[in-house]
């Protein structure tokens, strides 16, 4: 389980947007992963800790020369593969990089010159459909264990969770180190959702040496919050969407709205009825909740199964296709 940052100090850097130093800088969920081959064996879809091993903070104990290298850190994804997040709370544009991605390169032999490199590509949508991907380039004159080699990319610079990750800037300065973006690169002033892809074959960084990106974390720097309690729009009724992705493999995010607050309860069914799991069974508030559903964590077989809301009066159930 990650670890979490205490509350800090909160630095309003406009009337509706801020900086917090809480857990609310993270990623709230996980869209959807596709592993690729080649991901390390307890890392990758058999990951016992999938997916708050990506949801959190970087590794606090990752350091430069010695990164992090726990399952309960690290999300292996991977040659090719790729992993979606999502902010409830958007990414936003203002001076400086507005996202940090963290993985787990390191300097070899501390030296700062040479990194031992797994590089992702990153790109990132308003409404999860259209992704825009920030460009990168290869300095192909330069050897494959310069950091300088790489550019726009992710999985390049050691983390250093002595450091706050909301501190972006190279190790070598004191600061959290991870690759960070800045929304005005491709000219969008919103995001709710980050992916990262292994670069595959897109990236010359080592070949079978680097096969996997192996996601730490990603902290947003700059997240649109509230200074002041506002009034959003109640639903009007209590609401079952449909899962998303689906079919899917291995995760997918069920997703509903609440017109009263309540006890929830949200269940999964298998084709012939029987229940599977409850997924959940608290009190929740008005409005719209998502739930993360990992067929690992459930060692689902393939098929199809049923998940069904209920709240009050209200019970509604939708079907979905788990595919190994």
């Amino acid at each position: 389980m990650k670890s979490t940052i205490q509350r800090g100090a909160v630095m309003c850097l406009a009337l509706w947007v801020c900086v917090v130093g809480a857990k609310a800088q993270f990623a709230d969920s996980v869209v959807s992963v596709n592993f690729g081959p080649n991901f390390n064996v307890g890392y990758g879809p058999d990951n016992p800790n999938f997916p708050q091993c990506v949801l959190g903070p970087p590794d606090s104990t990752a350091r430069p020369c010695a990164p992090a290298f726990v399952p309960a850190e690290l999300l292996s994804l991977g040659t090719g593969g790729s992993i979606t997040l999502y902010f409830r709370r958007p990414i936003v544009d203002l001076a400086g990089v507005d996202f940090t991605v963290f993985e787990n390169p390191f300097y070899i032999s501390c030296d700062t010159n040479r990194v031992y490199a797994e590089t992702g590509i990153v790109s990132v949508s308003k409404d999860g459909i259209s992704f825009i991907e920030f460009p990168f380039e290869v300095v192909d004159s330069l050897p494959i264990s310069s950091p300088r080699r790489y550019r726009g990319l992710a999985g390049v610079t050691p983390t250093n969770g002595a450091v706050s990750p909301l501190l972006p800037g190279s190790p070598s300065q004191n600061r959290s180190g991870g690759d960070s973006f800045d929304l005005a690169t491709i000219g969008l002033d919103t995001v709710y959702f980050v992916r990262i892809t292994d670069a595959g074959d897109r990236v010359n960084d080592g070949g079978a040496f680097a096969a996997s990106f192996d996601l730490d974390a990603v902290v947003a720097i700059h997240q649109a919050a509230l200074s002041a309690p506002v009034q959003t729009q109640k639903p009007a009724t209590f609401t079952l969407f449909q899962n998303y992705p689906n079919p899917f493999n291995p995760t997918t995010v069920l997703t509903y709205e609440l017109s009263q607050a309540g006890k929830v309860s949200l269940e999964l069914f298998d084709a012939q009825g029987r229940k599977v799991a409850t997924l959940l069974n608290q009190m929740q508030g008005v409005g719209r909740h998502t739930y993360t559903l990992s067929a690992s964590h459930l060692s689902l077989s393939s098929g199809m199964y049923f998940y069904r809301l209920s709240a009050g009066n209200f019970s509604q159930t939708k079907s979905m296709l788990f595919i190994k």
